[in-house]
């Protein structure tokens, strides 16, 4: 784990130009040969001995710009020298050849090779401006696949613009649209696989290293340490991004919190967002609201992802415990939440009895009541049995029961226990004297569904 900052060199002879990190702020510009020097200078002059830096180089590259320079000696190798010596960088940077990029496995060489000087947990800041054309697209892939295996963050992209024929030459920051790639992959991991924990996770990164880079800056304008956090915490109520970010992290919270609420089948209605699908589906929806009144370019083309989200989770705005039991059902057999869907298929169908029998569907006592009744129904081969010949035992639970058997549909009855069989194996982690393979259970869980949306839809207005 550390800083590294990595670049690509070129063979062109590059005309000396003033580069500019930030157009507005002509002290944050300098005179200099390769970008490489200006992001150095302005960006890793904080950075302690413990950094790296790696220049990618063709062997004409090295020849030319690394090892040679013009008639000035105006070299990079030389020019980092330079900066070393003034204390600007504290860190040692190196030359590392890699192929020409003529062939497709030149291109998976070059690859291979800048992942192997990436480490674990690495802090990375990446020059994109020289080298081939393709390499800015094969460097998003390959930090991509950085920050899966390796667990990489990104401080910074960075591209001069040193063919314009400006005298000032920007350096333009695509760090924003790295952030805009892993935040579509957290809104994918939603609407894919049903876990909002992903964007949140992401938010809160991208907010850490916005204010690791902000008191960077602030630190080397001259100001202490305790002021240039004062500084920050100011940010978050004039800035408009960090303002905007905090929006964004309260929404992807309450993303999370509404995903966490069916993983842990918070299915009865309340208004208390940390005990109910309903609730926390009314949270997000204000927070989605107010994410999509975000105006700064940055923010932007997260509405149409945040629209998406909106689209799929609308469907919960109904405080009925059978609807909510209803879509929480058809979403754990779109996801695959097998435990969780057959736990959640009993109960919906509990409540379906509870209204039938006019019941109170959000008794604790009275739902085991109507489970058992359910289950004692569907062991009987005779509607007309009598108490004494189903229980040894009268008392007035039983006797409850009985009344409710009397009510429940045969055919309901089954219906659960079938249910119960299944939810019982996966519950009990496989230990039950049913031995049945993870396949049956999934197969039968999706047949279970289908069945029980159907009745639900065929007898919803009757109850």
């Amino acid at each position: 784990m550390g800083k590294k900052f990595l670049s690509f060199l070129g063979a062109n002879n590059y005309t000396p130009s003033t580069y500019t990190l930030n157009i507005l702020d002509k002290n944050d510009s300098k005179y200099a040969k390769y970008t490489q020097v200006v992001l150095l200078e302005k960006i890793c002059n904080q950075w302690d001995e413990s950094a790296k830096g790696f220049i990618f180089v063709t062997q004409e590259a090295k020849r030319v710009n690394w090892d040679g320079g013009d008639e000035n000696n105006q070299s990079l190798k030389r020019e980092i020298e330079k900066l070393k010596e003034a204390g600007t960088i504290k860190f040692e940077i190196e030359a590392v050849e890699i192929p020409n990029g003529f062939s497709e496995q030149d291109i998976w060489k070059i690859f291979e090779i800048v992942v192997n000087h990436i480490d674990e947990e690495d802090e990375i800041v990446f020059d994109i401006t020289h080298g081939y054309r393709y390499l800015p697209m094969l460097i998003v892939v390959m930090l991509s696949y950085l920050k899966t295996v390796k667990n990489i963050n990104i401080l910074g992209i960075y591209y001069g613009l040193f063919e314009v024929k400006d005298s000032n030459k920007p350096i333009l920051n695509f760090t924003p649209f790295i952030d805009l790639l892993d935040l579509s992959f957290g809104v994918s991991a939603f609407l894919h696989f049903g876990d909002g924990s992903y964007l949140e996770n992401t938010l809160l990164c991208k907010k850490d290293v916005r204010v690791k880079n902000e008191k960077q800056k602030l630190i080397q304008s001259g100001l202490d340490i305790e002021i240039a956090e004062k500084k920050i915490e100011k940010m978050f109520t004039s800035n408009e991004w960090f303002k905007g970010i905090n929006d964004l992290i309260s929404f992807a919270k309450s993303l999370r919190n509404f995903t966490d609420s069916i993983f842990t089948l918070r299915g009865r209605c309340t208004q208390n967002r940390d005990e109910s699908i309903f609730a926390a589906y009314k949270d997000l929806r204000e927070k989605i609201e107010k994410v999509q009144n975000l105006e700064a370019d940055y923010f932007k083309p997260l509405k149409l992802m945040v629209e998406k989200i909106k689209q799929k989770t609308q469907k919960f705005e109904n405080a009925d415990n059978l609807v909510i039991g209803e879509e929480v059902i058809k979403w754990c057999k779109e996801y695959s939440f097998i435990a969780e869907g057959y736990v959640a298929l009993e109960e919906t169908m509990i409540t379906y009895l509870c209204r039938v029998l006019g019941v109170d569907e959000n008794d604790s006592d009275v739902r085991k009541l109507v489970s058992a009744a359910a289950t004692k129904k569907s062991k009987q081969k005779n509607e007309q049995i009598e108490t004494k010949n189903i229980y040894e035992v009268e008392t007035k639970e039983n006797e409850k029961i009985h009344e409710m058997v009397k009510s429940i549909p045969i055919e309901i009855a089954g219906f659960i226990e079938r249910i119960k069989v299944k939810r019982n194996s996966v519950m009990h982690f496989g230990f039950t004297k049913d031995r049945i393979g993870s396949g049956r259970i999934i197969n039968e869980f999706e047949e279970l569904v289908e069945e029980a949306l159907k009745l639900l839809s065929q007898t919803k207005n009757q109850v």
